[in-house]
């Protein structure tokens, strides 16, 4: 879990660097309101991502949430 968030926080300062530095640029080739509307074409594509991709993980436990994530049905260490 703590793998998880540290990777997370990685990837989402480089992607707050990367649009910074590319922002610019962007501006002078495809104009503000381009710009604003490549933004908001990612963030339907997005939120549709989410939607049909992501399970709703509201009111279960973190097993549960583990199992629907990982695929594993019914694992057991008895024995192990």
């Amino acid at each position: 879990r703590g793998a998880a968030l540290s990777i997370a926080a990685v990837v989402n300062f480089s992607m707050n660097v990367v649009v910074t530095a590319v922002q610019p640029t962007l501006l002078s080739a495809i104009t503000p309101s381009g710009v604003f509307f490549t933004y908001a074409i990612l963030c339907v594509v997005s939120l549709a991502f989410v939607t049909t991709v992501v399970p709703e993980t509201k009111g279960k436990t973190l097993e549960e949430i583990e199992t629907l994530l990982t695929g594993r049905r019914g694992t057991s260490k008895i024995g192990v």
